[in-house]
């Protein structure tokens, strides 16, 4: 429309420019020729179209595409978003790899989530319906953890046992989680053995240190003051 008013006021100058500067005379022997009014037709309207896009359809996205997207909210610590991405994929129709798969990263987030209970029913579930899966077995050190998150310090020692049983090489790890567990239920013997056997094969010595000071507190709470002094003073000759 810019376009068109413009050329149009163009025109109108350059009319103006070419016009006589007085007007001339009419001959009056001249036969006045009278043409007939003709009424103009006006211009068609110009008509715009205008385009829509469409939108293109979503697909829905495929198993593949959401595990990916829930192990990089996981990897970028977003573990609220990774738990949601990992439940939406769980009420698909999955193949057992997948599903295992699927149990492992939700327990997993909602355990960094601190969402506790919801974490031990994930790797529960990992454990009871892929008991083949080769995540089944390390489910059950994580729901040791969840289960001691939970206030459940006696379950927790029970999943502990279990992933402890085929043997591993962070077994004094897991021992020291172990004595943790027995400590919190209260069953101090049991403690002091785990303890005991995390403190003879700890790799490095913050592992040693730690599990001494534990094992300190478990003689303490059984009232065997003498063997509470005596870690004391294992800790300050190995500090």
């Amino acid at each position: 429309m810019v376009i068109v008013l413009s050329i149009t006021a163009v025109g109108c100058q350059i009319l103006a420019d070419r016009a006589p500067a007085s007007p001339v005379p009419a001959d009056p022997t001249a036969t006045r020729r009278v043409e007939p009014s003709a009424t103009p037709t006006p211009p068609a309207p110009t008509v715009t179209a205008t385009w829509t896009p469409t939108p293109a359809p979503t697909p829905t996205s495929a198993p593949v595409e959401l595990l990916a997207e829930a192990e990089r909210s996981m990897h970028n610590g977003d573990y609220r978003s990774a738990a949601a991405a990992f439940r939406s994929l769980l009420a698909r129709p999955l193949d057992d790899a997948t599903r295992a798969r699927s149990l492992w990263g939700l327990g997993s987030a909602l355990l960094r989530a601190h969402s506790y209970p919801e974490a031990g029913d994930a790797f529960q579930q990992l454990r009871a319906d892929h008991p083949q899966s080769d995540l089944a077995h390390d489910a059950a050190l994580l729901l040791g953890d969840a289960l001691l998150g939970a206030r459940d310090p006696l379950g927790a020692a029970d999943a502990y046992r279990t992933y402890l049983e085929p043997g591993t090489v962070i077994a004094p790890y897991v021992n020291r989680s172990l004595g943790d567990a027995y400590r919190a239920g209260g069953e101090y013997p049991q403690a002091v053995e785990a303890y005991r056997r995390a403190i003879a094969e700890a790799p490095v010595r913050s592992l040693e240190l730690d599990a001494r000071e534990k094992l300190a507190l478990s003689y303490a709470a059984l009232g065997d003051t003498a063997a509470a002094m005596a870690q004391y003073d294992a800790i300050l000759t190995l500090t």
